[in-house]
C-alpha cells in the first residue's frame, strides 16, 4: 500500500508535496485522511480493501483505470481474493429469502403458524394483546406509525453494544411522526437498523419494530409496557431480523449492502456429476457469537417464529421445524423439506406439553450464562418465557419462581453471573 498511499497523502497536502495527477477522479473523490482508518496499519490488508473497494467504485472501474496507483492495488487485491476462493457478494438473495417465508408459512404446521396466526384470525384484533398501539417504521413513508390493529411487520433483534444510539424520546417522538423524517436522521442510526430498513423494503414489507426506535426511552411507563410484552412482539412478528454478526449495533447486515460481505466455499468434485461442499452446522457458529451471550436476546430468538440470521457473512433462515441457508441446496416439497439438527434452544420445546418445570429449569441454565448490563433487568428479559411456562403450569411465579414447585427452584443454581 505503500505507493498509493503515498501519492494519496500528496493529493491531500498539495501545497506540501505539490499536486498529483495520477489518481482516477474516483479515487480522489473519497474524503479520507490518508492518516487515518480506513488506510490506518492497525488493519489488514483485506480490511483495506473491502473498505476502498465500496468508496471508489465498480470492479470495472478498478479494471478501467490502471493509471491510477489505488486502482492497481485493488485490482492487485481482487485477484489474490479470488484465487483464495473468496467472492464478493452484492446483497443477499431476497428471492431466496421470499421462498424460505412462503414455504414456512405454506407447508409448516402449528409449531410455526398457530392458529392465533391465521389471518381470519387476526382480522380487527389488537396487533399486540394488553397495547393500545403499537409504534412502528414505516420503511416506504420514512416515519414512524402508531398501529392499533394488526398487521404484518417484521422485527429487528441485535445488540447495541457500546456505541451511540439513536433513540426515541419524548422530545423527538412528533418529529419522527412525520413524513420523510427519517431521511433526516438517517446517517444518525446505527449501520444495523439502516440496513434492516432497507432489508425490509425489499423484501416488499412495509413495517418494521426496532426497540431503540419503536419504545420511547426516557418515558418509564411507556418503557415497561414495551418490555412486558416483548414476546407477543417478536411472537407475532412475521419475521426476525437476528443481527449476529458484530458486537456493536454499527456491525450492520453483511449481505444487505453492496459488497458488504466476503462468502467463500470450498467444493470438490468427487466424481463425474457429484460435488461436496462442507457444511458448517449454524448451532457452532451462532453460540460463539456476541449475540448469543447477551441475555435480552434469549427470549428474542426464543420466541420468534422465524428468524432470519446475518452470521458469518453468510445468511440462515431457522424457523420452528427447520434450517436453511444460502449455501445449501434446498428441495422445497411440502413438508418434506431439508432439515438439519434442531437447536439445543429448539422454540416449540417451549410449548411442549410434558414437564414445563423441566423445561423452565433447561432454559434458565442457557440463560444464566449470559451478560446483562443491569442485572436489575434478569427476570425483565425473561418476562414472555415466564409467561408461556406460568400457562403450562396454571401457577403464578414470585421473582421468577413458579409457586407449583416453589422448593426445587429455591435450591437452583444458575450457570453464570445473573441474579435475581
Amino acid at each position: 500500500m505503500s505507493t498509493g498511499i503515498s501519492l494519496w497523502k500528496r493529493r491531500k497536502n498539495p501545497h506540501i508535496d505539490g499536486p498529483n495527477d495520477k489518481l482516477c477522479e474516483k479515487c480522489i473523490a473519497v474524503p479520507f485522511d490518508a492518516h487515518k482508518p480506513p488506510f490506518g496499519d492497525e488493519l489488514n490488508i483485506k480490511a483495506k480493501y473491502r473498505v476502498l473497494f465500496w468508496k471508489v467504485g465498480t470492479i470495472q472501474w478498478i479494471q478501467e483505470h490502471p493509471d491510477c496507483p489505488l486502482c492497481r492495488i485493488l485490482h492487485f487485491l481482487l485477484i489474490q481474493a479470488v484465487q483464495q476462493g473468496q467472492q464478493p457478494s452484492k446483497y443477499t438473495t431476497h428471492d431466496g429469502v421470499r421462498k424460505w417465508l412462503s414455504t414456512c408459512a405454506n407447508s409448516h404446521g402449528k409449531d410455526c403458524n398457530p392458529s392465533w396466526s391465521m389471518e381470519s384470525s387476526l382480522k380487527n384484533t389488537p396487533i399486540i394483546p394488553d397495547l393500545d398501539h403499537l409504534l412502528l417504521i414505516d420503511v416506504f413513508e420514512g416515519c414512524l406509525v402508531e398501529v392499533g390493529l394488526y398487521c404484518k411487520y417484521i422485527a429487528l433483534s441485535y445488540v447495541w453494544g457500546q456505541v451511540s444510539n439513536f433513540r426515541l424520546t419524548t422530545i423527538n417522538k412528533s418529529k419522527l411522526m412525520r413524513q420523510k423524517a427519517f431521511h433526516v436522521i438517517w446517517y444518525s442510526l446505527p449501520r444495523t437498523i439502516r440496513d434492516a430498513i432497507d432489508l425490509v423494503r425489499n423484501l416488499g414489507g412495509r413495517y418494521l419494530w426496532v426497540d431503540a426506535m419503536c419504545l420511547t426511552q426516557n418515558d418509564q411507563e411507556a418503557t415497561r409496557k414495551g418490555m412486558e410484552v416483548m414476546d407477543f412482539i417478536y411472537e407475532r412478528a412475521l419475521l426476525t431480523i437476528v443481527a449476529s454478526s458484530g458486537n456493536t449495533a454499527n456491525s450492520g447486515l453483511p449481505g444487505v449492502q453492496e459488497t458488504s460481505r466476503w462468502i467463500s466455499q470450498k467444493i470438490e468434485t468427487i466424481a463425474p456429476g457429484v460435488q461436496l461442499a462442507v457444511y458448517i452446522d449454524f448451532d457452532n457458529l451462532l453460540k460463539d457469537a456476541t449475540y448469543s451471550n447477551r441475555a435480552w436476546t434469549f427470549q428474542e430468538q426464543l420466541l420468534s417464529r422465524r428468524g432470519l440470521f446475518f452470521l458469518n457473512g453468510e445468511v440462515y433462515f431457522r424457523c420452528r421445524e427447520s434450517t436453511w441457508s444460502e449455501n445449501t441446496v434446498h428441495e422445497f416439497d411440502g413438508r418434506d423439506n431439508m432439515r438439519f439438527l434442531s437447536s439445543p434452544l429448539q422454540t416449540s420445546s417451549l410449548f411442549a406439553p410434558d414437564s414445563p418445570s423441566f423445561q423452565y429449569r433447561e432454559r434458565l441454565h442457557h440463560y444464566t450464562q449470559r451478560a446483562l448490563t443491569d442485572q436489575g433487568d434478569a427476570l425483565l428479559a425473561m418476562t414472555g418465557i415466564i409467561r408461556r411456562i406460568s400457562d403450562k403450569m396454571k401457577c403464578t411465579f414470585l421473582q421468577g419462581i413458579p409457586t407449583a414447585v416453589f422448593d426445587q427452584f429455591m435450591l437452583f443454581q444458575g450457570d453464570g453471573n445473573l441474579h435475581r
